[in-house]
């Protein structure tokens, strides 16, 4: 979901008849919406938990990391 949010060009790819209904947005919107906005949140639903991240002008905000085997990871918040 970061990647999405913050690389132009990082979302899905569209033929021609679903890029006629996305309304030509593919992945430099979401991120150009993102690095112009005081505040975005994003809000996951997913096997039946509530994921959350917040950005500001771009870039996350309170990201918190943690070691998994050694390897730093940036889990989203889970709040639900």
């Amino acid at each position: 979901a970061e990647i999405a949010l913050t690389e132009l060009h990082a979302g899905g790819k569209f033929n021609q008849n679903s890029y006629k209904v996305s309304g030509g947005l593919h992945g430099v919107g979401v991120s150009c919406v993102n690095a112009l906005s005081k505040m975005l949140r994003l809000t996951i639903r997913r096997d039946g938990k509530v994921h959350a991240m917040e950005f500001s002008r771009g870039f996350v905000q309170n990201r918190i990391t943690e070691e998994v085997n050694g390897v730093p990871v940036s889990p989203m918040k889970v709040i639900g």
